[in-house]
């Protein structure tokens, strides 16, 4: 990433109320491609349970 998170959350609480819920998009990595059936993704937040998806 260019910005570090804490430059992203800086920058955007200048121009916008943040609330505890929201979520920044910072754009995408290199190499990404389109989801397909099967793929599965995985993504956790410290102290919170693991979200796992199964794309059908």
């Amino acid at each position: 990433m260019i910005w570090s998170v804490p430059e992203v959350i800086s920058s955007l609480s200048r121009l916008f109320e943040l609330y505890p819920v929201d979520l920044i998009f910072t754009g995408t990595p290199v190499r990404v491609r389109q989801l397909s059936k099967g793929d599965r993704l995985e993504g956790e937040v410290e102290n919170l349970a693991k979200l796992k998806i199964t794309i059908l």
